[in-house]
């Protein structure tokens, strides 16, 4: 799937941040970074480390399955028990 659709990662929370109303500097205060910090995430200038990742995206309404498109990522218990 990943191969069909290539996705930029930070253009996606950039649009996101956006469609939501926020500001570099809204956002950057959420997830308690320098607003340049966000810029860079969203310009692929600077590695997001998982644990600021997943703060940004709480902070932007979206699960970060939601964020990667992942349909359904926990198998019920009786799927991978068979």
């Amino acid at each position: 799937m990943e191969s069909e659709m290539k996705i930029h990662r930070g253009r996606h929370m950039k649009d996101l941040r956006r469609q939501r109303g926020l500001s570099l500097n809204a956002l950057a205060s959420m997830v308690m970074v320098d607003p340049s910090t966000i810029s860079r995430w969203e310009t692929r200038r600077e590695f997001i480390h998982i644990a600021r990742f997943i703060q940004a995206l709480y902070a932007l309404g979206v699960t970060p399955e939601e964020f990667l498109g992942l349909e359904n990522p926990y198998p019920a218990m009786e799927e991978v028990a068979a």
